[in-house]
């Protein structure tokens, strides 16, 4: 199923990426396709996430394969074919074409783009921030490194096995650490890069300055990534993500970044307004 996803919105991308060339050259066929395909998107989102809300260890589950392809995935979505998407609809032409004002399809998108942060949100922290036992065995790195810990504690018996279980429980914290930076990196460079390709600066639903974030800033804006991280090192006994001083640091250094690209293209001559 994940694998599935990961194409699936892949696809979605090569395929509607042109078609939001088109409407913003005011092409009112491309409308229609373009707002079915956010419609799709939020849908999607909220599906999953209420899957996962309800059953947590299936985060693990969707994000195991690829270490994050899921995640990369939904970060090229939100940061390259919304955008696009929402250029698209606020022509005109491409807005009558799929039968809805400019604001009601901008709203449509921003809504999409909110849903998506949602679902990535949950998925880095019950994949990844939640301990073991919260997590539950769904398979994956982490799933096998508890299970490898309750057998060899039960193996050991005795005064061991508390040493045992907790040297086991470390290994799999230190484990879901390297996925979990693993995961974050193959979704920053999921965004596409400049604005003219897509990319998040001008993005919906996210930022302020009327130049949205890139899913993960959005992410750590709305719901606090580095204080997340910060908190699951803290509360969980043994997790010790390796480089966390490291991706906060990253975290910032990204969102500096997107800002100075921002200024960039609202102060170059073809910016509008």
């Amino acid at each position: 199923m994940p694998q599935v996803l990961s194409a699936n919105l892949t696809e979605l991308q090569e395929t509607l990426l042109p078609i939001a060339a088109r409407a913003v050259r005011g092409d009112a066929a491309a409308g229609a396709p373009l707002l079915d395909a956010v419609s799709y998107l939020g849908d999607l989102a909220v599906t999953l996430g209420s899957f996962v809300g309800c059953h947590p260890p299936a985060a693990a589950l969707l994000l195991a394969p690829g270490q994050g392809r899921l995640l990369a995935a939904l970060a090229g979505t939100h940061d390259r074919l919304l955008p696009a998407a929402a250029r698209g609809l606020q022509q005109p032409a491409a807005a009558q074409g799929a039968g809805a004002a400019a604001p009601a399809a901008a709203a449509r998108v921003a809504g999409a783009a909110a849903a998506l942060q949602q679902l990535a949100a949950q998925l880095v922290a019950l994949a990844y921030l939640s301990p073991p036992a919260t997590a539950g065995a769904a398979g994956g790195a982490s799933a096998a490194a508890a299970a490898a810990a309750a057998a060899a504690a039960a193996r050991a018996g005795g005064s061991s096995s508390g040493a045992v279980a907790s040297k086991q429980q470390h290994a799999g914290a230190e484990q879901r650490g390297v996925e979990l930076m693993q995961a974050l990196m193959g979704a920053a460079h999921a965004d596409g890069g400049a604005a003219g390709d897509g990319g998040p600066a001008g993005a919906v639903g996210g930022g302020g300055a009327g130049a949205a974030a890139s899913l993960l800033q959005a992410v750590n804006q709305r719901f606090g990534l580095d204080v997340a991280v910060a908190c699951a090192t803290l509360k969980v006994r043994g997790f010790r993500p390796p480089g966390h001083h490291a991706l906060r640091a990253w975290l910032r250094c990204r969102a500096a970044r997107e800002r100075a690209r921002t200024r960039r293209a609202s102060a170059s001559p073809n910016a509008k307004p």
